[in-house]
């Protein structure tokens, strides 16, 4: 199969121009995943092609959910590739990380997220115990962002010393996600962190979001239909053959 245009609807003059190819087949149908506008083309890192599926009503259809792919492989080591497939993607003997639904609390899409136990920080621990600590992966963040509740009592824990100060603080962050296997933990070196209000009226929980300090160099596999993620070192990565991609 030949390349087809991936942004054909911006290829009208009125709008502005985006340059990308993907392989598939012929006889596709369009999308429309974005109409955007000048300025919002011009500001860092303004322009991204979202992989969230499932939304509310009230949002505008995402691009993946226009498609019927059901898995995807992102692949952030030193290949960098992105696979969409309709059939399962990840490899046995991989730890399954559960997939959690945050619209249940007001998160307008379904953010990829999972369960957190625990989190060092400069080599202390914090055990969530029977609290565990909703935990979202996204590819479109740099660092390290949690709710204020959580920042804030990182920050006690640093200033009363029960985290050495002898080392700036997230010098070295840790999560330990809940799976199969023993579940999975990433790990960032220096990661920007930041805190956040939650904005969803029903969300009491604590959160985490992390970017990509903590999956460069990892393959995230995703099924999106079982409700399962992998994370895998790059040196464990499985190489995966999945159908013919489809035009998209």
């Amino acid at each position: 199969p030949s390349p087809v245009p991936l942004l054909s609807l911006l290829s009208q003059p009125a709008l502005p121009q985006i340059a990308g190819a993907v392989r598939g087949v012929r006889g596709g149908i369009p999308l429309v995943f974005g109409v955007l506008s000048d300025v919002l083309v011009a500001r860092p890192g303004g322009v991204f092609l979202g992989l969230i599926k499932e939304r509310e009503d009230d949002i505008r259809p995402t691009f993946l959910g226009q498609t019927d792919f059901t898995s995807m492989q992102i692949d952030l080591s030193t290949s960098k590739s992105l696979v969409l497939s309709t059939r399962p993607l990840i490899a046995r003997g991989h730890s399954l990380i559960q997939l959690q639904d945050l619209r249940v609390f007001g998160d307008p899409v379904q953010h990829y997220a999972c369960l957190a136990n625990s989190m060092t920080v400069n080599g202390y621990k914090l055990d969530f115990g029977d609290d565990p600590v909703y935990t979202i992966v996204d590819t479109g963040t740099t660092g390290l962002t949690m709710s204020r509740e959580l920042y804030e009592e990182i920050l006690f824990l640093y200033a009363s010393k029960k985290i050495s100060s002898k080392a700036r603080l997230w010098k070295k962050v840790s999560v330990s996600l809940e799976g199969t296997e023993g579940g999975v933990e990433i790990e960032a070196r220096n990661p920007i962190t930041t805190p956040v209000d939650i904005p969803w009226p029903k969300f009491r929980s604590r959160l985490l979001v992390l970017g990509l300090s903590f999956i460069e160099g990892t393959t995230i596999t995703l099924d999106l239909k079982q409700g399962y993620m992998s994370i895998v070192d790059k040196r464990q990565t499985t190489r995966l053959q999945p159908d013919m991609p489809k035009t998209i």
